[in-house]
Parts: structure tokens; C-alpha cells; sequence
């Protein structure tokens, strides 16, 4: 629902494209493809996801840049809002979620 979002809201199809392969080849295994976004907390789901994504990359043998984990929290993030948006979800697990003082969409664990 969140990427048809995306499609009627103006966003490129390259972009829908990258956040849908994010989705399948990354959030889905880290997150479980079928996990209930009602019963994920910051502490046992967030937690884990943002230190995996904090790893090295498969493709590039190379740690992530901070700028892409936080690309990566916001687009989960964005997501988990458009849920309680759409009132799919009762509140964001993303909610516990610091941003550091040195730019924008700095994340980092609480």
C-alpha cells in the first residue's frame, strides 16, 4: 500500500523501485516478511534491524555509510507512520528512534 502511495503521491518509478527491492532483499529478511508490525517494540525489532544495517554491505564488501542507515530508518520509518496514518497500525515502533544534532536524519540507538 505504501509504495502505490508513493506511485500516486509523484515519486519516480526508479525510486518506488529501490524502496520495493529494499523491502524484499533487506527489511523483509531482517524484520521477518511476515512479522506483525503491531507486536514489533523499538528495543526487539528496531534495535536489531538498525545494527544490522550498521554492517557491511553484501555488494560492496564495505561498511554503510551513515548517511544510508539513516536513508534506511527513514524510509522504514516513513513507512511505519504511513501505517498509523492510514489507522493499519495503532503506533510507530520506529517511535524510540534518536536523531543526532549533526544532520539531517541522523539516527542512532537510544
Amino acid at each position: 500500500m505504501y509504495l502505490d502511495q508513493l506511485r500516486v503521491s509523484g515519486r519516480t518509478e526508479r525510486h518506488v523501485a529501490t524502496l520495493n527491492g529494499l523491502l524484499n532483499s533487506m527489511f523483509y529478511k531482517i524484520l521477518g516478511k511476515n512479522a506483525l508490525v503491531s507486536r514489533m517494540t523499538y528495543l526487539k525489532d528496531i534495535v536489531p534491524f538498525i545494527r544490522h544495517i550498521q554492517g557491511v554491505s553484501p555488494q560492496t564488501k564495505k561498511p554503510r555509510s551513515q548517511a544510508t542507515v539513516n536513508r534506511y530508518c527513514d524510509y522504514l520509518d516513513a513507512i511505519f507512520n504511513f501505517g498509523v496514518e492510514m489507522e493499519l497500525i495503532s503506533k510507530n515502533p520506529m517511535k524510540g528512534r534518536r536523531k543526532l544534532g549533526k544532520g539531517p536524519g541522523m539516527c542512532r540507538l537510544a
